[in-house]
């Protein structure tokens, strides 16, 4: 029948869902395995979303595999200083915040106090990898960068935090879902940090070479160049 013919082409819904299935999949395993070290979940976070960003968002570019691999190869050493300071600071909150936890004496809104300061640390993050992989810049910049897009954009902010706290859940109750939830998480987050960043962007001229890079929404008939982000 002709509507399952087009159902199970190659190009059909079936097979655009499985190569989005894939990418997922692919995805997790990959940022999984490049943030075991911990000093380089940054870069893994920043490669997830780039990979996805450009190959299962908006199809252009290689493999996802490779589109990974490539984005963490090059922000790797920019990466890891930055990596550091997060997670050691967003480690020192909770500590502390578990230990006054468990003092009675503590005032609650004190409390509160390190529950936020965890909650804007890890809002940072979910700037400052994508960042990383969209624009060259100094660490000081992106976090500069991060800072400012946390607050001006804060509905987008609250709607990260929210998936963040979603990803963190489904993972609890449904640890076998670990090898998708993450890329998905990705994927999802891919919808409204590019409203964002495109808005970072300086507009480029129609037809200029800027233009035709993937991020601007082109098809991905025009590929980058190795060096190009």
């Amino acid at each position: 029948m002709p509507v399952f013919d087009g159902l199970f082409s190659q190009d059909g819904r079936f097979a655009r869902f499985m190569n989005l299935l894939w990418s997922l999949i692919v995805t997790s395993g990959l940022w999984i395995v490049c943030s075991l070290p911990v000093v380089t979940a940054g870069a893994a976070a920043s490669a997830a979303y780039y990979a996805l960003a450009k190959t299962a968002r908006f199809h252009a570019g290689g493999s996802t595999a490779s589109e990974f691999l490539r984005s963490f190869k090059q922000n790797l050493r920019q990466s890891l200083p930055l990596s550091v300071g997060l997670t050691a600071a967003l480690a020192l909150v909770v500590v502390e915040a578990m230990y006054l936890y468990s003092d009675a004496d503590v005032p609650l809104w004190f409390l509160y106090v390190f529950y936020l300061m965890a909650l804007l640390l890890a809002a940072l993050g979910m700037y400052v990898w994508p960042c990383l992989s969209r624009f060259e810049m100094g660490n000081l910049a992106l976090l500069r960068m991060g800072v400012v897009l946390m607050f001006r954009y804060l509905h987008i902010t609250l709607a990260l935090l929210l998936g963040l706290a979603a990803l963190l859940a489904g993972i609890w109750l449904m640890p076998w879902g670990l090898p998708l939830f993450p890329g998905l998480a990705v994927y999802l987050e891919t919808f409204l940090m590019e409203r964002v960043l495109l808005r970072c962007s300086p507009k480029p001229e129609e037809g200029s070479p800027e233009a035709k890079k993937w991020y601007y929404h082109v098809s991905g008939d025009e590929q980058e160049e190795p060096d190009e982000r």
